[in-house]
C-alpha cells in the first residue's frame, strides 16, 4: 500500500510516499481501505516532533494520516463494527 512516512521529526519535507507492507489487524482492529484522507493540526505536531516532547511516543518509521474515510477490508477477530464503511 502507499503511505505518507517519515522517519525522523521536522518539517513537511521530512514527509514521503512510499510503498508499505499492507498491516494485518489486531484483535480489536479494522483494516480500512482508505478512499480519502486529511492531514489535521495532530498529524502535524506528531511530525514537527511537538507531541513526542509532550510525552506521546510514536514508533519511527511513522506512517501519518489520522483522518480518513474508506471501506473495511479485513476485521480482527474481536472486532465487532457491523458497518462496512467507516467516514
Amino acid at each position: 500500500m502507499r503511505a505518507i512516512v517519515f522517519d525522523g521529526y521536522g518539517e513537511p519535507e521530512v514527509m514521503r510516499l512510499r510503498d508499505v507492507p499492507v498491516p494485518e489487524p489486531q484483535d480489536s482492529e479494522v483494516l480500512i481501505r482508505v478512499g480519502y484522507a486529511g492531514v489535521n493540526p495532530s498529524d502535524s505536531k506528531v511530525r514537527s516532533g511537538q507531541s513526542a516532547r509532550a510525552g506521546h511516543n510514536f514508533t519511527l518509521p511513522f506512517v501519518t494520516g489520522m483522518d480518513a474515510a474508506g471501506v473495511v477490508e479485513r476485521t480482527g477477530a474481536m472486532s465487532t463494527n457491523s458497518s462496512r464503511e467507516i467516514a
